[in-house]
């Protein structure tokens, strides 16, 4: 029983065994040999593999097309040797084109030749973790079995990580063993045949191929897909028209260090830095030595709100202002909350207003008697208005009386108001809408650290008979260390 059992596969899913090379290619039909065996066992979960995709480097590929004479020369090209297991087994051939012999480039996208230096290493970690990405994005079209037998050791452990990262229930990972004589160059698959003969040279040695033994390994594997930022499950740009997948996973490379960065830092809540851009919206997440990456906020009222936040997390206790979830039956138009999220909207939009009026000028924000200039900005507050109604405990007026204001010359979105403003449901709403913000690009330990929740904190009392003491208690903050938080108009890309 293999560690994708009970995965149903839909009946139009392909499947695709996906392996790493090195300078020895047999790898691959050992491992298309073990899955015969395992598919004539009966293993529900062993599939015939449609295609196959090799990740090598430039002398692998050699190696694969034009065997030296270590590996038995031209007799042995790969995609030779993977027709003839095909026949052996009974089970359709499968075509081996060179467009699916994926080459690693490195930074400056030439064919890496051996992977011996420390930026081929970088170079196979993106590339492999952004061909994974590729093929499992679709649940209905591939299926992958990730064969780890073959490659660097670096590379077994990335394209094994990747798909720790990026496999679904149903993709597998496996390992091929061989008996002991039969490892080396010269051997593909038992029942080999050279000139007619099951005697055949492996390392220099006649042995009889019908010796051989295979035993394909399944590793199982922890799957991480549901912790990843949105951005890297969702539908990868599609490819252009005549367009390769080479060519693609090139021009749309994963930065596998980044993001392994920033699933660690989601573990060390201290070492966390955030730079805040009011202006531009933007929320830059670094360690202590480089920026790992940056969240922007499209809706307006969200931001204005989670801003408060960011502003309070920042203060040591004691300075604080400690908010709390709205209780059900409302909060006062003066709540600090409330007050401040309007004005840090206000600043957004440079709109003007008196005193106190921070209910009036919401008003006239969403009713389109503000003035804001900005053409930019006016049109992305259409898209901030329903969000702006919620926050006011308000609901827009019926066709009906806005048909009837309308007659009457008076502006048509004027809303019903329901009690009193920034209600308990608003709150809720805007604490989800900023969590699915931050998952877009960050992985769900960072979301769970940025999301504002409830977390102790302390306030020092005023001492009693020369005792001094801290009360505890709970307050919407993020898990972020006080002072590790920069306000800032503008971020530059590389800070």
């Amino acid at each position: 029983m293999t560690d994708s059992t009970m995965a149903t596969q839909p009946s139009q899913t392909k499947h695709m065994l996906l392996s790493v090379t090195g300078m020895s290619p047999a790898v691959v039909t050992e491992t298309l040999y073990g899955i015969a065996q395992r598919k004539k066992a009966g293993d529900q979960n062993a599939h015939w593999p449609d295609e196959i995709r090799i990740i090598t480097t430039s002398d692998g590929k050699k190696e694969l097309i034009n065997p030296s004479e270590w590996q038995g020369g031209e007799k042995n090209n790969v995609a030779k040797r993977i027709q003839e297991v095909c026949e052996l087994v009974e089970l359709p051939v499968i075509q081996l084109h060179d467009e699916h012999i994926l080459v690693v480039p490195n930074a400056n996208g030439k064919p890496v030749d051996d992977a011996r230096e420390t930026d081929d290493h970088e170079a196979l970690a993106d590339f492999i973790t952004t061909v994974v990405r590729y093929f499992t994005q679709d649940e209905q079209r591939w299926s992958i079995h990730a064969s780890i037998a073959g490659g660097r050791k670096t590379m077994t452990f990335y394209l094994g990580y990747a798909m720790s990262l990026f496999g679904r229930h149903g993709d597998q990972m496996s390992h091929v063993l061989v008996s002991k004589d039969f490892e080396g160059g010269g051997f593909f698959y038992p029942y080999q045949k050279d000139n007619d003969s099951y005697e055949i040279k492996v390392n220099g040695k006649v042995l009889d191929s019908r010796c051989a033994k295979i035993e394909l390994t399944d590793i199982p594997f922890i799957r991480m897909r549901h912790q990843l930022p949105k951005v890297l499950t969702d539908d990868m740009a599609v490819r252009g028209e005549g367009e390769g997948e080479y060519e693609y996973f090139k021009a749309h490379k994963l930065n596998y260090r980044n993001l392994v960065d920033l699933i660690n830092l989601g573990d060390q809540p201290s070492e966390i830095r955030l730079h805040v851009d009011l202006i531009k919206r933007e929320l830059v997440i670094s360690n202590k030595y480089k920026k790992l990456e940056s969240v922007s906020f499209k809706n307006q009222m969200h931001w204005a709100f989670y801003y408060q936040f960011l502003l309070d997390t920042n203060l040591h206790s004691g300075n604080r202002q400690d908010y709390q979830r709205p209780p059900k039956s409302g909060v006062d138009s003066d709540n600090i909350l409330f007050c401040m999220t309007c004005s840090t909207l206000f600043d957004l939009l440079n709109v003007r207003h008196s005193g106190n009026q921070y209910f009036e000028t919401l008003v006239d924000v969403y009713e389109g008697r503000a003035d804001v200039e900005d053409s930019k900005l006016l049109e992305e507050l259409s898209n901030t208005r329903r969000s702006i109604a919620y926050f006011l405990n308000g609901k827009r007026k019926s066709k009906e009386e806005i048909k009837k204001m309308d007659e009457a010359g008076k502006y048509g979105n004027t809303l019903h108001f329901e009690g009193e403003p920034m209600p308990e449901k608003a709150f809720d709403s805007f604490i989800t809408g900023i969590r699915d913000s931050l998952r877009e690009k960050l992985p769900d330990n960072m979301v769970g650290l940025l999301k504002p929740s409830l977390r102790d904190t302390t306030v020092d009392i005023e001492p009693d008979d020369d005792i001094e003491f801290k009360e505890k208690f709970k307050s919407y903050l993020l898990g972020v260390k006080p002072g590790n938080i920069t306000f800032i108009r503008n971020v530059d890309a590389d800070s």
